[in-house]
């Protein structure tokens, strides 16, 4: 099964400027736009987060930028959002942020610039409507 058009779908909603669908068990990249990707150690961290009750003490780490985990918002069995954001380097830097949403068997993850076209609520409404989608669908 191709991953990839799901992650087309998710950046289409316009509110989300790219995308990945990590692997629930290892954090491995299943499908993602392109340079958006996490390390090897950055996918154990994921997983490793998510398989402790969505426990991040430390953060989330996504291809070498560091967010702090806001909150965690369980939406049913086995299946929770993870809202983040990554702390402005400067005053110049744009505000940006990861919402991860997981299903049985994947981890569902938008980058978001929250000061152009990005908002926290509508990222998250987008990414746990496909998260139900794949849920009901045995995903």
């Amino acid at each position: 099964m191709s991953w990839q058009p799901y992650v087309d779908r998710i950046v289409s909603t316009e509110h989300v400027d790219k995308a990945a669908i990590l692997a629930r068990a290892d954090g491995a990249l299943v499908a993602g736009s392109p340079g958006f990707a996490p390390s090897a150690d950055e996918s154990a961290g994921i997983a490793k987060g998510i398989s402790s009750d969505y426990s991040f003490p430390d953060g989330i780490t996504f291809g070498g930028a560091k967010y702090a985990v806001i909150r965690s918002i369980p939406l049913g069995d086995n299946h929770s959002a993870v809202l983040t954001m990554k702390k402005k380097e400067s005053e110049d830097e744009k505000a940006t942020g990861l919402i991860l949403t997981t299903t049985n068997t994947l981890v569902l993850v938008a980058h978001y610039d929250s000061t152009e076209r990005g908002y926290t609520g509508v990222v998250n409404d987008a990414l746990s409507g496909l998260a139900d989608y794949l849920v009901s669908s045995g995903m």
